[in-house]
């Protein structure tokens, strides 16, 4: 198995907290070897909150293929749900991103890995 690194954007602790408040953490970076993957976390809270408003607003609600379920959107849980998506090869099936690229618009800190931080 290959070696797996996470990083997020923001590893504060404030950071974490704001983020389980709003049920969703989309700042996570996976790096399995060469290749980065983004996937995006989800509390199920959150997603039938989007899914309501697109109703509402008589549009289809669609679901980006890098959504993730977890039962808390902390740092903590987001590292086991990854861990284990890495263990069942979810990785292997999924497109690895290009970082200049994913945040080309509107983050140019975020374009260098190095400005990222490390947590696993």
């Amino acid at each position: 198995m290959d070696k797996i690194k996470i990083f997020l954007s923001d590893d504060s602790e404030l950071a974490d907290y704001a983020f389980i408040d709003k049920c969703f953490r989309s700042d996570v970076l996976v790096q399995i070897g060469n290749e980065l993957y983004k996937p995006n976390f989800y509390h199920i809270v959150r997603l039938t909150q989007e899914y309501n408003d697109s109703i509402s607003a008589n549009e289809v609600y669609e679901i980006d293929n890098n959504v993730v379920l977890v039962e808390e959107t902390s740092k903590k849980k987001i590292i086991e749900a990854i861990l284990a998506l890495h263990k069942a090869k979810y990785f292997n099936k999924v497109k690895p991103i290009n970082l200049l690229e994913e945040y080309n618009s509107y983050s140019t800190e975020l374009q260098k890995l190095s400005n990222w931080k490390q947590v696993y």
